[in-house]
């Protein structure tokens, strides 16, 4: 599956419901909210859930915090004894690498590689890994806009905005299972459900993503969780990095083409809004 944090927008939380009202309060968006975290299968069906992370965590400190208070890396590993084959979840740099969570290549690991065949392995697996991961984006850009109360800060008590949230997302399954259905009769409409997405979403300030899951709701307290080290590297991923040169993959032309434009831009200092502004 695939993971990410959402910030729930809430209104500021009283006194009488919360004693740190401030650890609610993200600075980077500027408003207050709960962290949501949660992973999705390639449906964009909610598989996992956790909303016990205030606003001011990042995506970092709030898994950290779920996959330590809730056991979530050792119940993956239990699945993976049980089933005697390798999965893990897929996300971006927020997450910490392990042979359970796979994150991209930094763009400073990739410039230090030693090899141009390296590099482009590197990117090759950058590329197909935000393939995946995009199924978590849209499922979060697709609840905010089914359930048009997320496009304002939630004005109810802090564990009832938890519950919203929980029952926001089990409907959201039951559509998307709904929707699964539907396609098995009309195959041909599935490419046009994903257009309409997509053009719903361009401006959505809201998006920050087979088999069916369990999903967790927040316990009843809030609580800032010490720092815990977490190991920050995957065998898995070299090996897949292995597997991409020796079988000779690559990205996609178009992918490769625009990728090299937009750095040549970059290079040469080019503004399109500058340049429509200065024509029109």
């Amino acid at each position: 599956g695939a993971i990410d944090g959402w910030l729930c927008r809430i209104e500021t939380p009283r006194k009488s419901d919360q004693i740190n009202t401030k650890q609610f309060f993200s600075g980077h968006y500027r408003a207050f909210g709960i962290n949501v975290q949660a992973m999705c299968d390639g449906h964009s069906r909610f598989t996992y859930a956790n909303m016990d992370s205030p606003g001011s965590r990042n995506d970092h400190m709030a898994f950290r915090d779920c996959a330590i208070g809730n056991d979530f890396i050792k119940g993956l590993n239990e699945f993976k004894e049980k089933h005697g084959v390798k999965y893990f979840i897929v996300g971006d740099n927020a997450y910490p690498l392990s042979d359970e969570v796979m994150v991209p290549f930094r763009q400073p690991e990739i410039a230090r590689a030693g090899s141009e065949s390296l590099r482009d392995a590197m990117s090759t697996f950058n590329f197909f890994l935000s393939q995946n991961r995009i199924r978590i984006e849209m499922a979060f850009g697709m609840l905010s806009n089914k359930f048009r109360i997320f496009k304002h800060p939630l004005r109810q008590k802090v564990l009832n905005c938890v519950k919203i949230i929980f029952c926001a997302m089990k409907l959201h399954n039951f559509c998307i299972s709904q929707r699964i259905e539907r396609l098995k009769k009309n195959p041909d409409e599935e490419e046009e459900m994903e257009l309409d997405f997509l053009e719903e979403n361009e401006d959505d300030q809201n998006i920050v993503p087979n088999v069916d899951g369990e999903m967790f709701e927040a316990s009843d307290r809030f609580e800032l969780n010490s720092r815990h080290p977490m190991n920050e590297s995957s065998v898995w991923r070299e090996l897949l990095i292995e597997q991409i040169i020796e079988n000779n993959i690559s990205r996609p032309l178009e992918n490769i083409e625009r990728k090299r434009s937009e750095a040549i831009r970059a290079r040469a200092g080019y503004d399109e809004d500058a340049e429509m502004h200065l024509f029109a």
